[in-house]
């Protein structure tokens, strides 16, 4: 995704479309919700949460959120079997962490 986003203007990344929402505000959402998929895993060292995205330049987030995804795939490699398949409970949900990485995808 970040390849693809990466050549569009100042301009492409803000544009309002007739329907929908800019690329910016599209991008923001992917960055959040995959920050809270991982962040299920536990702290992200040295990276703040996506609170701040809107204030961040198109640069800045975008580095972010390639930050973000290496500490996403360190981590995927790093869990146990144990790990994959012990039950995360957040409130009334109960998923193991693969069952996380699968919604992740699918979002």
């Amino acid at each position: 995704m970040l390849a693809l986003i990466a050549p569009f203007s100042d301009a492409e990344w803000d544009a309002k479309p007739e329907t929908g929402r800019p690329i910016r505000r599209i991008v923001e959402h992917v960055a959040g919700a995959e920050y809270n998929y991982v962040r299920v895993f536990g702290k992200i060292p040295g990276l703040a949460g996506p609170g701040a995205t809107e204030k961040m330049s198109r640069d800045e987030l975008l580095a972010w959120m390639d930050t973000l995804r290496e500490h996403e795939l360190a981590r995927r490699r790093t869990l146990t079997k144990e790990e994959r398949t012990t039950p995360i409970v957040r409130g009334e949900s109960i998923r193991t962490p693969h069952q996380m990485m699968r919604r992740m995808l699918e979002h």
